[in-house]
């Protein structure tokens, strides 16, 4: 039953929300899903079926029209500002990769505690083999 946005009315949005809340559980839904007891086999021992995905492949084959595209888009004057941008920004990712993420990192010990720590490792791991070495 294909309708139209006029013929969209609130009885016909609530008749389909009926519809949908007396199917029940789908048998996909994960809610059916139990976790694999401890000990017990894998239930998929051969792993994901292999296939061949040319996909990659298949893109690459149009990856020089899509930029020719994003170019035009960034450099079309009529094009929205934000479609401009967006293509200016994937032709800049294509090129030189994407920007570094910024990474907020606590650190609690000094460097020099740090390297204090490191020498001292380093030292034990020298008189352990220096001591080894000499009983055999």
């Amino acid at each position: 039953m294909q309708l139209t946005a006029r013929e969209i009315t609130d009885e016909t949005v609530k008749d389909s929300q009926r519809r949908v809340k007396g199917r029940g559980r789908s048998p996909a839904s994960r809610s059916n899903l139990r976790p694999r007891a401890k000990g017990q086999p894998s239930l998929n021992p051969g792993g994901r079926p292999k296939k061949e995905f040319k996909l990659a492949e298949m893109a690459r084959q149009h990856a020089i029209a899509a930029l020719a595209t994003l170019v035009d888009v960034m450099q079309d004057k009529t094009a929205t500002p934000a479609s401009r941008v967006s293509a200016a920004s994937e032709v800049l990712d294509r090129a030189f990769g994407r920007a570094p993420q910024a990474m907020k990192v606590n650190v609690e010990a000094s460097f020099s505690e740090q390297f204090e720590a490191f020498v001292r490792t380093i030292n034990a791991r020298s008189s352990r083999a220096a001591s080894s070495s000499a009983i055999g």
